[in-house]
């Protein structure tokens, strides 16, 4: 991992206005892309996901495209593949995995735009569990269409979190929520599913002991207690849960929420909360806008960073806006589903 300085755009983004929020696009002209690179996670790769990244990579070595293709192999390896195909100069970069390579994948494409070179596009091929990101930019479907999207659609540049410096899409969970997915990585073996998250669930819901935190937003103490700690850039969460329902990673800011949890019962009504859609606004949840968060225990804490373990707490998160180019099809705009909601108050 490295520290992540923010950038020196060198061409300025046309800004478009979508349901409140200024997107950065860059329209292309994507037929002329011809250098393309494929980094594949195999061990997110759900059935099916091989024949639909070869088949892809047949359309387009028929379109003339010349073809690199690397395979990860342990954390890590994605940001360099992709810093590295980025500094080569490659037209697009098609990214095979979940949403953990597609953290890494963009923290490496910044990491070659900082140096001053040209931005590399991503195209999502969404083999993981949950793809949150491919559900929320809605780049899905056959080979046919993802070359479509290549060819014709257009560059949106998404806000880029970071943590203590290293880089994270979609969203951070601190406290419960990263003592499953620890339980979860102890664990795995190959691709997960859904079911593989029921008996980590089950058994941190019975022995887990919700730790003291404190949390900062922009300089200002919001929350100290027992409990869960979101911090995120997109709206949508695990099994369609809209719990940061005003995020957007186009509006320049990190959403936070904090459940005050001191055992089963409370946990209990904030889950009904989130299922009802109805947590922002009620007792014991505290939900803000901010650019800079920290959040900090005298405790161990763990925290998970788009669906993977990091490094345990104290954590301070930031944004980088328009950092993260990613492709997506012609006539995109962000769900009407997940349009702001005037319930968030900001810090």
């Amino acid at each position: 991992m490295y520290d992540c300085p923010r950038p020196a755009d060198r061409e300025a983004p046309i800004a478009a206005r979508e349901g409140g929020w200024r997107i950065a696009v860059q329209e292309s002209k994507l037929n002329s892309r011809r250098e393309i690179h494929f980094i594949v996670n195999p061990v997110s790769g759900r059935s099916g996901s091989r024949a639909l990244v070869g088949r892809l990579k047949s359309l387009l070595s028929g379109d003339g495209c010349r073809i690199t293709i690397k395979e990860t192999r342990r954390g890590g390896d994605c940001l360099e593949y992709a810093r590295s195909a980025a500094e080569s100069g490659a037209d697009a970069l098609v990214v095979a995995g979940g949403d953990g390579t597609l953290c890494e994948a963009a923290g490496g494409v910044h990491r070659a735009r900082v140096q001053g070179l040209e931005r590399c596009p991503i195209l999502i091929v969404a083999t993981g569990t949950e793809n949150l990101l491919a559900k929320y930019l809605d780049v899905r479907g056959s080979a046919e269409n993802l070359r479509q999207i290549l060819r014709e659609g257009r560059e949106v540049r998404l806000d880029l979190a970071t943590r203590d410096g290293h880089p994270f899409l979609l969203v951070a969970g601190i406290g419960f929520d990263a003592e499953v997915v620890r339980r979860l990585s102890a664990i795995r073996q190959g691709h997960i599913s859904y079911l593989s998250y029921a008996a980590p669930l089950w058994r941190t819901f019975w022995s887990y002991r919700h730790p003291q935190v404190t949390v900062e937003a922009d300089g200002v103490i919001v929350f100290e207690g027992p409990g869960l700690v979101f911090v995120g850039n997109i709206p949508r969460y695990a099994i369609g849960l809209r719990l940061l329902r005003n995020a957007s990673p186009f509006d320049g800011v990190l959403d936070l929420c904090v459940f005050e949890c001191r055992g089963h019962l409370g946990l209990i009504r904030h889950s009904v909360g989130v299922l009802l859609g109805r947590h922002i606004g009620s007792e014991g949840v505290v939900y803000r806008q901010a650019r800079s968060i920290r959040v900090w225990s005298d405790t161990p804490v763990g925290v998970e960073i788009d669906g993977d373990m990091g490094n345990p707490l104290p954590a301070t998160f930031e944004i980088l806006p328009a950092a993260a180019p990613f492709l997506v099809a012609p006539g995109w705009s962000p769900a009407e589903s997940f349009q702001p909601s005037t319930a968030s108050s900001r810090v």
